[in-house]
């Protein structure tokens, strides 16, 4: 699982690491800044469509972008608006902490950092990411089901073009359409000869 760990404080970045890395998590991104966060996602984004950030674990207090302004970017963006982000900080500030969840972060940390707290909680995040993962997994699933069924609904099945049924929808929104623009609506019939052969030819 890819971690990010984005700190401008060196000593906190490296503890964290060595805390992680000890209890079996290799894949960590260590980012001093925000700016640095966002440049290495531009990165990713053109060199490696497959991967994905399971965590990211950032500190609010960073020079120029914040680690909530931050979150809220993040937020913002399709690929990681459901990446998990436990914020670190050493405040206890309710106010900054309430601002820093709705902001769109789901857990925080403490300084100094406990190795049991921050284990429990990177766990935590982890799960459900995985959790996360699975039902949009299953959401895209079914999407694509509802859509061939929507599909065998308006697509005649011999000849694989519009059926009646499309064809009345269709109508209904051009026939709207004309009347809210005060436009006319043409409608062209046309008769296939010897319709039956080519029907009896698919059919067989």
């Amino acid at each position: 699982m890819d971690i990010i760990i984005v700190d401008d404080c060196r000593i906190s970045r490296e503890k964290i690491r060595i805390n992680l890395e000890d209890n079996g998590y290799r894949n960590l991104i260590l980012l001093n800044s925000a700016i640095e966060l966002f440049q290495f996602l531009d990165v990713e984004r053109v060199v490696s469509e497959d991967r994905t950030i399971d965590l990211i674990l950032m500190d609010i207090v960073m020079p120029e972008i914040t680690g909530i302004e931050a979150v809220q970017r993040l937020k913002k963006m399709n690929e990681y608006s459901h990446t998990p982000v436990i914020m670190i900080s050493g405040e206890t500030d309710i106010n900054c902490l309430q601002e820093a969840f709705e902001a769109g972060a789901m857990d925080y940390i403490t300084k100094p950092i406990n190795e049991i707290e921050l284990l429990m909680r990177v766990r935590s995040a982890l799960n459900l990411k995985t959790e996360m993962d699975r039902r949009l997994m299953l959401t895209k699933q079914l999407e694509g089901m509802n859509q061939k069924l929507k599909q065998m609904t308006i697509i005649d099945a011999l000849t694989n073009i519009a059926n009646r049924r499309l064809f009345d929808e269709v109508l209904q929104k051009e026939w709207e359409r004309a009347k809210r623009y005060n436009r006319p609506i043409s409608l062209i019939m046309a008769d296939v000869d010897y319709f039956k052969s080519y029907n009896d030819h698919l059919a067989t």
